[in-house]
């Protein structure tokens, strides 16, 4: 072997041969191997590391075998041991059910279950993000695997700080229910029958007797783990899934809740019931909910009740409210309250679709103009509909002057949510205005806001391919505009542990 005190030059030529193959996970096993050996030897490896990053960036477990999984294990708990930085450099996790578990789905394997929770370990604290993927799963033996297998890789809950859940049982139908755990119907026993005839024979029978007793359920995974992270979980991001009076009870324990995210989420529990969840953080930072569904006897304006409530009871730092649901409207009530409750802390602001009545849109919009928002950054009208015709206007002198100072992002879909005076005082006011998103809806609409946008030096560019977009972006002449828009995809799985059933 060559003495530790090696100069970099060599032992930079010694690590090039290490790793022959860019993007290699089985020479990255080497490489880590060499970090182990000496800090000199530890500084050259690293930058090797470090100019293939994704190679231990982003963590597959399945793709390892038996003996390098455990390899791989022994390297990050002797570098936490040693306390060097190895483990800092792993971002995400992924690990699949099928390949923790013995060819019977319901028994863990330890051969790949142990090292893989060693691992989870060595990497913690830099991991914060647990990410669960229940692919639709109901069956009791999964879920309850799943509990085990967590409980071993969780050893220190108090680093796990962000839950996010995908597919949470939706399968089988809206009216399947979640936390109902179908348990197999017994085959009738000779004690059993006996009881039926005893029944039969003595109505009196005392009910609390051993063949009466019957079996309490036990609760879903998931709850059991919200009841382990609730002391320290700050962000939740449920997708695809549903929402339950259960689950919702279980969240009300985390108090220290500041994110919430709910996208394509079935809601099976009364509209009171959430607002009154949502209304318990009073540190809420974020809240966004797309594409909210639920029971059909349920009233359309799901988040009416809950908007009504935070505008009595705003939280003190709102920065993002993002909502695209149905919501019933009064100009001076709910909606408008609470966007001048938290108009100080506010950087990005979704309006849902209100109310269609007379008016209704242009007396929200009017309310927006004349409130002083000096954070906001992104707004977003594309879900208002203001039914006007654009003909019948006011004139730019009727609208004062906005204090919206730094204003970046302006989206209005379609077109239909702002008149155009209103796109007039925008586009005039906010000095920092990169981007306009539009889409082409009304012809004449289109083309009238297209024309106000040449007018002030924006011109048209093709979004990034790949990207989801609320229309065409519209930029300023001489600005490189940065996008801010996420990929379309269910959350960024660039951290954390990423647990697929």
């Amino acid at each position: 072997m060559p003495a530790p005190t090696l100069p970099p030059e060599i032992l930079n030529v010694i690590f090039i041969y290490v790793t022959p193959y860019k993007y290699n996970y089985f020479y990255t096993l080497d490489l880590l191997s060499c970090c182990l050996v000496c800090r000199s030897w530890y500084n050259s490896a690293v930058s090797h590391l470090q100019q293939n990053l994704q190679t231990v960036r982003w963590l597959r477990t399945n793709i390892y075998r038996d003996y390098e999984l455990n390899r791989l294990a022994d390297i990050l708990t002797d570098s936490q041991r040693h306390g060097l930085a190895l483990g800092a450099m792993t971002r995400w996790v992924e690990i699949m059910y099928g390949d923790v578990t013995c060819y019977h789905p319901v028994i863990l394997d330890p051969t790949r279950a142990n090292p893989i929770s060693q691992i989870v370990r060595a990497l913690q604290p830099n991991i914060q993000t647990l990410s669960l993927d229940f692919n639709h799963t109901v069956e009791y033996g999964r879920l309850r695997l799943l509990d085990k297998f967590l409980m071993p890789l969780l050893q220190n809950p108090q680093t796990i700080t962000s839950l996010r859940v995908s597919k949470l049982s939706t399968k089988g139908g809206a009216q399947h229910q979640i936390f109902r755990v179908p348990t197999p119907k017994p085959r009738p026993t000779i004690p059993t029958l006996v009881h039926k005839l005893s029944n039969l024979v003595s109505p009196k029978l005392n009910p609390n007797d051993l063949f009466c007793a019957e079996l309490s359920r036990p609760p879903h995974s998931l709850l059991l783990l919200i009841d382990r992270l609730h002391p320290q979980l700050q962000q939740l991001h449920l997708h695809n899934s549903r929402l339950t009076v259960d689950l919702s009870l279980a969240l009300r324990r985390c108090t220290r809740i500041h994110t919430l995210r709910l996208h394509s989420v079935y809601a099976s529990l009364p509209p009171d019931h959430f607002a009154d969840t949502i209304a318990r953080w009073s540190d809420l930072h974020t809240l966004s909910v797309h594409n909210l569904s639920g029971a059909l006897t349920r009233p359309k304006p799901f988040l009416a009740r809950t908007v009504r409530r935070l505008s009595y009871h705003p939280p003190r730092n709102l920065a993002v409210l993002d909502l695209e649901d149905y919501v019933c409207h009064d100009p001076d009530l709910d909606l408008p309250r609470l966007v001048t409750a938290c108009a100080s802390t506010l950087t990005a602001l979704t309006i849902p679709k209100i109310e269609r009545v007379p008016d209704n849109s242009d007396r929200l919009i009017a309310h927006l103009l004349t409130t002083p928002m000096p954070r906001l950054r992104t707004l977003d009208l594309s879900f208002v509909d203001c039914s006007c015709d654009l003909e019948k206007h006011h004139t730019r002198d009727n609208i004062a002057p906005l204090a919206w100072p730094e204003l970046r992002e302006l989206v209005l879909g379609e077109c239909w949510g702002v008149r155009q005076t209103a796109v007039v005082a925008i586009l005039e006011d906010c000095p920092q205005l990169e981007c306009v998103r539009i889409e082409r809806g009304d012809f004449k609409r289109y083309q009238r806001v297209v024309k106000l946008l040449r007018e002030k030096g924006f011109v048209e560019r093709k979004p990034l391919e790949g990207w989801v977009w609320k229309g065409k972006p519209w930029v300023k002449k001489g600005v490189a505009f940065e996008e801010e828009e996420c990929k379309g995809r269910e959350w960024d799985i660039d951290e954390g542990i990423l647990v697929r059933m």
